[in-house]
């Protein structure tokens, strides 16, 4: 498969399962179908408006309330498996946002990120490797010790999914992520 292929897929397989249960959650992915209306970049940036100067992460798969409210945001790594500074990176630009917008140009639509919104990092790690045992005895216990500003992301919201491969980790968020709606 492509590049973000089975991430597109992940969240068009999201966005229906919300849709089977509630009206109370949108779904935006990028990757997907763009002529599909939820399809599109996912843009985390800091202050009012995206700009290239404050625009500091992008994501996969976020869910919003119907106040504008994030509830979740996913990062999927789905070429290789992230080194610690490399994953790290994705976590700080992510948490380090005020906003996220969706869309293009000036059709934008902002969503805000509060103390409640929960970020997953997912991807895949050689299972004769070090980095899943590093990402979860070092790494997560790391993270949850620093103290955040309480308008941001909680770093006891940040979980990691990563598995041997990316297939079976999209299997395991599948089963993760929809306890998080009911």
């Amino acid at each position: 498969m492509k590049s973000g292929e089975q991430t597109g897929e992940f969240g068009y397989w999201l966005d229906n399962s919300l849709k089977e249960k509630s009206s109370e959650y949108s779904v935006y992915y990028d990757h997907g179908d763009t002529k599909l209306e939820n399809v599109g970049v996912i843009q985390g940036f800091v202050g009012t408006q995206p700009k290239k100067v404050n625009t500091l992460a992008e994501v996969d798969v976020m869910v919003v309330d119907r106040n504008g409210n994030i509830k979740l945001l996913i990062e999927i790594e789905d070429k290789s498996s992230p080194s610690p500074k490399k994953l790290l990176g994705v976590v700080f630009s992510i948490i380090l946002c005020d906003q996220f917008a969706f869309g293009v140009g000036e059709t934008k639509q902002y969503f805000k990120i509060t103390p409640d919104t929960i970020l997953i990092v997912a991807g895949f790690v050689n299972p004769k490797g070090k980095k899943g045992e590093q990402i979860n005895e070092v790494i997560k216990p790391r993270l949850n010790e620093i103290e955040m500003p309480k308008r941001l992301l909680k770093f006891e919201n940040i979980s990691f999914v990563f598995e041997k491969d990316i297939e079976t980790t999209l299997e395991v968020l599948k089963k993760r992520v929809i306890p998080i709606f009911k």
